[in-house]
């Protein structure tokens, strides 16, 4: 019996789940100066606020204009929505007035001309 290389490959332990690559020594140094750095100028520019600056009155304002912001965002959603609603039933009372039309006008063409059927018996 010959596999292809394919199928050896799917037969060979570890082929789906290999584990994790091992990450290059100097990437792994890049990383950790990048993250310390990054923390230690976080760390800095909380220092250099100024002292009266007041987070919870901050905070306060923020969440506020948060909510209000969702509030107004829910309100533009819904009349979206309605709008959405309305074109569609518009669209859907077009067409079956138009069905509603056309199977009236089949019926009375069909009632006006009973003679236009062939009879086979």
């Amino acid at each position: 019996m010959v596999l292809s290389k394919s199928n050896k490959k799917r037969r060979q332990k570890g082929f789906i789940f290999r584990g994790k690559s091992v990450k290059p020594r100097k990437r792994q140094l890049f990383e950790a100066l990048l993250f310390l750095t990054i923390g230690i100028n976080l760390l800095l520019f909380l220092q250099t606020l100024p002292s009266d600056f007041i987070p919870s009155r901050i905070s306060k304002e923020v969440f506020i204009q948060f909510y209000e912001s969702l509030m107004t965002l829910f309100s533009t959603l819904i009349g979206i929505g309605v709008g959405l609603i309305v074109i569609c039933l518009l669209i859907f009372s077009f067409i079956l007035i138009v069905g509603g039309t056309i199977r009236i006008i089949i019926y009375i063409s069909k009632k006006k001309n009973p003679l236009s059927r062939r009879n086979d018996i």
